[in-house]
């Protein structure tokens, strides 16, 4: 029987079933496309394995016969593993590498912060005693209580306004600085907030809210965004939107706090969580650059 046998016009019944017994003892998935020529049918159909080569009978010189269809398998499948991977980076086609860093550039703490908040105040309204523990109480106040009244609510009210600003600004906050950039952010202005309050407020105060934490992230998300190198009319129009709101709110903060404030509002968290947010951008900003210019200068000194 020679090689290249056509299939004739009384196996094409057949052919359907040849093409499942084909697919089955070569362990891969095969594409066939059926092109007329003169009363005849040639299929040819190009593989690409998913256990190594195909069996001993089925090979010969590169070429595969199986039932009268012969094999063709393509140019990706006969490469080397490594080329196949260099020419998937030169044709932008998706890699590990790249599905890995997209997701994680998936938005997730966030969620986990807000969560966090919820779960809380559910524990909270459920009367569970180990949640009073985590109130900031002025006198006789604990380690832990500057971080934990950060997830804690008096109302339902005063979680949903919270929760609402850190999810927009939280998001931003983690599209820019990535997930550790935002959790960092959160707890830093949150503690801060706390302490500096600790420091000016009485101390019959009981503090608790997210308040303190969330315009810590206000500030954080319009200065990490101010940067000459990657300006757009895009970045100018986010930093409109957003700079504008977080001027707004400071400065209402300001004018509230200045005429004797709002009883039951800690305008103090308020401000200082701000004004660490701004500390925070700054420190970062001069850290890095720190490190990008260490290692110039042993080279400047060498000349």
């Amino acid at each position: 029987m020679r090689m290249g046998l056509t299939l004739m016009n009384t196996t094409r019944l057949r052919a359907p079933l040849c093409v499942m017994l084909l697919c089955l003892s070569c362990g891969s998935a095969a594409a066939i496309s059926t092109l007329p020529s003169g009363g005849r049918f040639a299929r040819q159909s190009r593989t690409s394995l998913c256990n190594g080569a195909l069996p001993l009978h089925c090979r010969l010189k590169g070429q595969s016969y199986h039932g009268g269809i012969r094999l063709l398998p393509s140019a990706d499948s006969r490469a080397p593993l490594s080329a196949r991977a260099r020419q998937a980076g030169r044709t932008g086609a998706p890699t590990m590498a790249a599905s890995l860093s997209k997701s994680s550039a998936t938005a997730t703490a966030v969620y986990a912060l807000i969560l966090a908040n919820l779960l809380v105040f559910v524990a909270d309204k459920a009367a569970l005693p180990f949640v009073r523990t985590l109130y900031l109480y002025h006198r006789g106040w604990a380690w832990w209580q500057p971080l934990s009244a950060c997830f804690c609510h008096a109302s339902r009210s005063h979680l949903s306004g919270n929760l609402f600003l850190l999810l927009l600004f939280g998001r931003s906050v983690e599209d820019e600085l990535g997930w550790f950039g935002l959790l960092f952010a959160y707890c830093f202005c949150g503690v801060v907030a706390n302490i500096v309050s600790l420091a000016l407020l009485p101390a019959a105060t009981v503090s608790l809210g997210a308040s303190g934490a969330v315009f810590g992230l206000f500030a954080v998300s319009v200065l990490s965004r101010l940067s000459w190198r990657s300006l757009d009319w895009r970045r100018v129009v986010e930093l409109t939107v957003l700079g504008e709101f977080t001027v707004c709110r400071v400065l209402s903060e300001l004018q509230t706090a200045a005429s004797g404030g709002v009883a039951g509002i800690n305008h103090v968290a308020h401000l200082s969580g701000a004004a660490s947010g701004a500390l925070l951008v700054f420190l970062l900003r001069r850290l890095l650059g720190s490190m990008e210019d260490g290692p110039a200068a042993p080279a400047r000194a060498k000349r």
